[in-house]
């Protein structure tokens, strides 16, 4: 309160404040230390996770610009112990880290003309970071036990959702030397359609929330800043993306709702992320997809069902806006499907409903 601290309260906090940017300074070198000596250990890895996490609120300036290299700094040299152990657990609090760095930071990082000397520092910093999170991912993966390396998938995917929303065009153009551009994004949106249908909610659901972030970003995105070289190849890798959104992540989607797959807690983003995807398609761009999706196996509510389905997408399509009912649908037909009695359902009462509910609609 303002009489515990005076009359100078805003004086008192920014000399605390000091005094531990001070002591922090002095500290660098033997956190730097443990961090390369032990950060395979994964409660190093959680305290040093925890502590840059919460450093990074103490930048608050263009000239505290020392500070935040010190933190990307030990940052940097965490991550690649971690990735050279190969071990989620370790590298789950620095993906955490990643998260927050990047969404505080991502509009510096985010090429523009208006950009200064200090942003320039923070997206190269930013880049070396991505990488080496993006590496120690990729290592991760390639170790022998795949359900232990599933830890880092929400991580990962929380930190992508922050690049998304934050420097879009920046992920776009994300890659590592002597890969083609757009590497990152291009192998996290096609590893999509599997982290989907994980058993993990969490995964499951920190990757449709990436998804879209991404779909929102580019249904506004501006590439004017950019060059000719950049723009074209930047347009190659949203071409590349939008496909696999169109076609595998549709069809999962789709899947998993109008047939009844999905658990309920996901049925809700999965309809926000099919709503996205229709709202920046055209209906030949996604005819098949939703097509395949519906007539799947695993759909038990018959051919006219599937028809008004059918009509219901390409309509969103059609459409200025995305019929405020789709969600509706789309919870309609989840719901049927969880009935006991599936196989006598087509003809049932609740379907002729829905068909009569959606046929005009």
């Amino acid at each position: 309160s303002q009489s515990y601290y005076g009359e100078n309260k805003e004086g008192v906090i920014a000399c605390h404040r000091n005094a531990l940017v001070t002591l922090l300074h002095k500290s660098w070198p033997c956190l730097k230390h443990i961090g390369e000596k032990y950060c395979s250990y994964e409660v190093i890895a959680t305290s040093i996770g925890r502590l840059l996490k919460d450093t990074l609120s103490l930048y608050g300036s263009e000239e505290e610009l020392p500070l935040l290299l010190e933190i990307t700094g030990l940052a940097k040299t965490s991550l690649r112990v971690v990735a050279k152990a190969k071990d989620p657990s370790s590298l789950v609090p620095l993906l955490s880290f990643m998260q927050k760095f990047m969404y505080i930071h991502g509009s510096k990082i985010e090429p523009s003309p208006r950009n200064n000397a200090i942003n320039e520092t923070i997206q190269v910093t930013a880049k070396n970071l991505m990488l080496i999170s993006y590496e120690a991912v990729r290592s991760c993966k390639s170790s022998q036990d795949s359900n232990v390396a599933q830890n880092v998938a929400s991580p990962m995917f929380d930190t992508l959702s922050s690049c998304a929303k934050k420097c879009p065009i920046f992920l776009l153009g994300l890659s590592r030397d002597s890969q083609p551009v757009g590497e990152v994004i291009s192998s996290s949106v096609e590893t999509a359609p599997v982290t989907m249908k994980s058993n993990e909610m969490d995964i499951v659901l920190s990757s449709i929330t990436f998804l879209k972030e991404l779909v929102s970003s580019l249904a506004s995105l501006s590439l004017e800043a950019l060059g000719e070289d950049r723009k074209d190849s930047i347009v190659s890798v949203i071409e590349n993306i939008k496909r696999v959104l169109q076609t595998d992540i549709l069809i999962t989607a789709i899947t998993s709702t109008c047939a009844g797959i999905s658990p309920r807690e996901v049925l809700d983003p999965l309809s926000g992320l099919m709503r996205a995807i229709v709202s920046i398609s055209q209906w030949s761009d996604i005819e098949s997809s939703v097509s395949g999706g519906i007539n799947c196996g695993q759909f038990q509510l018959g051919d006219e069902a599937k028809s008004v389905a059918l009509q219901a997408f390409q309509k969103c399509t059609e459409s200025e806006h995305v019929p405020a009912n789709f969600r509706k649908l789309i919870s309609d037909m989840w719901e049927m499907h969880q009935t006991d009695d599936v196989g006598n359902i087509a003809g049932g009462e609740a379907v002729l409903d829905f068909i009569q509910r959606y046929k005009s609609s």
